[in-house]
This record gives structure tokens, sequence and C-alpha cells, in this order.
């Protein structure tokens, strides 16, 4: 093995290079990442290395990235600080460009990402595709075509005369926390958006999701350092990061701990998004097509072996269609995991052994009856496997909390409206879903129903749609993001009036000299005049056509003929009082 051959700091851009004939370990505390060029690519050369060696210098490396201190993550905030100071993320061909490059940098590593899924919940290639890389690819490619579109001023009316558009400026520093379920697809996705606004970003992922979190490490090695910052650590180091003030924070997780993180956002006046979670009901009334209920709830609530916010959490299950619906969903998720779901390689794993003891306690402390499943491993597998149980009431266990495992009350109830005020008697959820082939039956539903998104005879989808996106409402969270709706959450909207000298002559019937005559009274005329200017129509955004041009030349004409007349009547009327 040839030795180490350069160690070389510099204050300014630290690095440690490790040379030999196997690869290049590269640290670099000011990109935040450290990187083991070719060693995928190069097995066949490990050989040539002692394992011993390989792993010291490995764990050296990890010891200098992880176990930062606080002035370390103060120059981290300086960076970014510094990049959106230097105003380069306000061109829009810069923040393309650094898309492309983001981009770019998934598709070449594809195969590094699924193996971090993999080994981090058992997470397998079609599901991965499916649910962690479709939807950041949907923004990437709904930013390439319409970036350059949404960062333009729109129209919004024109009020007096004078148009007023409406610019969208980057927010500034923005602080992401990614969870561990989608670890990957919960980070990029919220720092496509940000990036896209024109922002600077610090993602901070799931220390629990370690595979994944060592996958997002590289994208300080793929974005400029200046504008995208990766921060590993514990719950110490989400303090120290809340400590910080920042423009914008968006956290994905539990209540508990969202509403530490709008605490810590309050004492700055630090605008958040929360995505949260709860206990999303299913209904499935008496109209439903039995079959696709089961099987789209069976899909919806065990993928990622229900850790996913969004999954059906509970069902509602009108009377007439109770057994037939239980039947049919016991057969379907058995023809889905097989008879032995622990075999079964496309079944995902709870990610910790603690997880699995918490669902275990919940299911044990539940006074329904199990009618499949209700083994667990508790052991390194974290094997929990696919569980329906009765309930009997919405006091059960299992109804408390939102349970983030494989396992799904159902309750019965007599009638839609029953399921409707049992919901509207909890928390509002992230999203509802109903199953039904009765359009008023749906119109009820969502009339009466308050959540973040809806599903009808489908799970999870909803969100996924372009032009969509995923936001809570209440306990189930605040904000939105993804696609449009997340350049518009890290973007700060200001309306722009762009009047001129003439606009501005009208405009002096506003003044204060206006306000009341020489004697001290009020000067109705003037009140009258500019009551009726008030009630005149104004062009506004989406108005087109001659009636709404004239109404607003009209309108800009009043404004000047009222000040004019104003002014000539108090000039006046000041000579006589002379």
């Amino acid at each position: 093995m040839a030795p180490l051959n350069s160690f070389r700091f510099s204050w300014s851009y630290p690095r440690l290079v490790y040379s030999t004939t196997l690869y290049d370990v590269v640290y670099s505390t000011d990109c935040s990442a450290w990187l083991l060029r070719d060693l995928n690519l190069s097995q066949h050369r490990l050989s040539h290395t002692s394992s011993s060696t390989l792993q010291l210098v490995k764990g050296f490396i990890f010891y200098l990235f992880v176990m930062t201190d606080s002035e370390s993550l103060n120059q981290v905030y300086e960076r970014l600080q510094n990049g959106f100071a230097s105003r380069d993320t306000f061109s829009v061909d810069f923040r393309l460009s650094e898309l492309r490059k983001l981009r770019a940098f998934l598709q070449s590593t594809e195969s590094d990402l699924l193996a971090a899924l993999n080994a981090d919940v058992h997470k397998k290639e079609v599901e991965a595709v499916g649910y962690d890389l479709s939807p950041i690819y949907s923004d990437l490619n709904y930013f390439m075509r319409h970036l350059s579109t949404l960062a333009k001023p729109t129209f919004a009316s024109r009020d007096f005369g004078a148009p007023v558009y409406v610019h969208r400026q980057p927010k500034g520093l923005v602080l992401i926390f990614s969870a561990f379920n989608f670890n990957i697809m919960l980070g990029v996705r919220p720092v496509i958006d940000a990036i896209a606004a024109g922002n600077v970003v610090c993602l901070k992922p799931s220390e629990h999701a370690t595979a994944s979190e060592r996958y997002l490490q590289r994208l300080t090695s793929v974005l400029d350092p200046r504008i995208c910052a990766v921060v590993t650590g514990g719950p110490q180091r989400c303090t120290e990061l809340l400590e910080l003030k920042w423009d914008h924070i968006l956290y994905t997780g539990n209540a508990n701990i969202g509403r530490i993180v709008m605490a810590a956002a309050a004492k700055h006046l630090t605008p958040v998004t929360l995505e949260l979670g709860g206990k999303s009901p299913a209904i499935v009334s008496a109209s439903a097509d039995v079959r696709l209920a089961a099987a789209s709830i069976a899909k919806g609530h065990f993928i990622n072996a229900g850790q996913v916010c969004l999954a059906p959490d509970y069902c509602l299950v009108e009377e007439e269609v109770y057994a037939e619906f239980v039947k049919k969903l016991v057969t379907t998720v058995r023809e889905f995991y097989t008879d032995d779901p622990k075999s079964c390689r496309h079944f995902g794993r709870i990610i910790s052994s603690r997880h699995v003891e918490r669902i275990a306690g919940l299911v044990n402390a539940s006074e329904g009856r199990i009618i499949l499943g209700g083994d667990y491993d508790d052991s390194a597998s974290h094997y929990f496997s696919p569980t329906v149980v009765e309930v009997a009431n919405g006091d059960d266990a299992l109804m408390q909390e939102e349970l983030f495992g494989p396992v799904l009350p159902i309750l019965k109830v007599k009638s839609v409206d029953e399921a409707i005020s049992f919901i509207n008697g909890r928390e509002r959820p992230l999203a509802l879903y109903l199953f039904s082939r009765d359009d008023d039956v749906t119109k009820t539903v969502i009339t009466n129903t308050i959540s973040g998104s809806v599903g009808i005879n489908e799970t999870i989808l909803q969100i996924g749609g372009r032009g969509s996106f995923i936001g809570g409402i209440g306990e189930s969270g605040i904000g939105a993001y993804g696609g449009k709706e997340g350049f518009e959450t890290f973007s700060h909207k200001r309306p722009v009036m762009y009047s001129s000298s003439l606009f501005g002559r009208m405009f002096q019937l506003l003044l204060p000299t206006f306000y009341s005559t020489k004697d001290g009274k009020d000067n109705a005329h003037v009140a009258r005049v500019t009551r009726f200017v008030c009630q005149i129509p104004q062009t506004t955004a989406g108005e087109t056509g001659w009636c709404a041009k004239i109404a607003n030349i009209y309108g800009g004409i009043s404004v000047g003929i009222a000040a004019m007349c104003a002014e000539i009547g108090g000039s006046v009327k000041s000579s006589k009082e002379d």
C-alpha cells in the first residue's frame, strides 16, 4: 500500500487529501461533505490497501465531518450568508444551472440512491422510483420548463391608471429538516423548490436513515457550496441550527417536534412550513367498488412498511359493505406480500428496533381483534408484519396517534354522515380518502370535511400530479411545497406600482393639503370625490376586453379631474377669503 503522500490544511479552505493507487479521499469542511472518488467503481483494487488502514482513514474523515463544533456550524452559516449576499442566486440562469447539475447528479448516482433506500428501509427499486425519485424529477422538469416565467413580475391590477405588478424575491437563508421515512425525497424536493426561488439552503437530513444521510452529504460536492450546505448530527445539532436566524424553515416530522421548531422560529419571526402527518382516514362508502378500495388502501398503507405521512391511518367502513371489505382487504394483503411477508423481498422494514417496540406496544394495548398479522421481530431485522385490527370505537389505543407502521385499524360506521362526524371530531388530517361511486356522497364529504388533501378512489397519488403539492392544516401542518407551490412558499411577494409624473399629479388629491379647509373643517368635497373614485371598477389580473380598459381609463381620468377640481376649488375659496 502506498503511504500517505499528501496531508495539507488551509484555513480558508480546509482540505485533507489522501491519495493511494486505489482512490482519493477528499474532505472539505467548506463544502460540508466527504467524497470517496471511484471507490464503487474500483472495488477490485481494494486488495492493494489494508482494510484496517482504509477503515482508519474513512473513520477519521467521518469524525472530522460529523463531529464539527459550533464554530464550524457558524462558518457554514456565514458561508451561506455570503453566498446570498453575492446576489448570484437572483439570476434565473444561475438557478437553472444549479438545478441541471443536481439532475445530472441524481441520474448518474441513481444506483447509489436506490442502494441507500434499500439499506435504510428495505425499499426496492420499483417503489423507490415511483415514490422517491418520481416527485423529485417532476419538480426538476417543471422548473426547467417554467422557472423563467415564474420568476417574471406578474400583472396584478391597474389602479387609478397606474399598473401594479407582483415581484417575487428570494427570502434568503432556508433551513430544511428531512424525515427518515423518505429522507432523500423529503430533503431534495424542498431543496429544489428553494433553489428555484433563488435562496441558499441548509439541509439537515434525518440521522436515523444513515445510508440516505450519507448520500445526501454528497450534494455539496455537486451544488455551489455558497448556496447549499448539508449538516448532520442528532438533536443537539438541530437545536444549534434553530438558534440561528433563518429566513424560512421547513420541517417534516411529528407535531411535537413541529411545535419546538415553530417556537424557535418565533424568536426571530421566521416563517415556517410544517409537514406533520397525523391520522389520515379512509372512508369506504356503501357505493364503493370494494375490490378497488381494498387494493388501493392496502397499497397506500403498507408501502414503506406503513411509514408514510400520507398513508391512510385507519378505515371507516359503512356496515353494508363491512364484511366484504374486510375479506377483500385480507386477501389483497396476502396477494401483495404472500403468506410469509418476512420473506417477501418487496415488503419494507421499520427504521429501528425502538420504533418496532413502539408499534408493538400500541397493538398490545389495543382492545381490538387482530384479523391479520400481528407478529414482529425487534432484532436487527426491524420486521413488523402487515397487520389489520378490527376496533370497536375511537377510544382504542390504535386510534389515539399516528401509527406510522404497518398496522391498519378498521372501524364500522352506520353511514357516511357518521364517518364525517367522527373525522370532524378529531384533529384535521394531512389527507382524507373516500371510496365511492356516488357523486352526491363525494360532494358531501369534500364539502363537510377539512384536510390537507383528498383522494377519491385512490390513495397517496393526489400529491403526485403535476400542479399538485403537499401541505397540511392545523395539527397536520402549516403551508405547502412542491412545484409551483414550493416556489411561492420560498418567495417573498411584493407589489410594485409603476406610476409616473402624470399619475403623480393626479394622486395629489390624496395629499394632506386637501384634507381640510383653511378654517380647519373637513373638506367634504374631497371626501365625496375620493369615495366616488374608490368605487370605480379597476382592471385586475385576468381581465381583458375593451370594457375593462375603458373602465380603467375612466378611473384614471376621474382621479385627475377630481384632483384638479379640488385644487381649483381650494384656490378660489382661499382667494375669496383673502
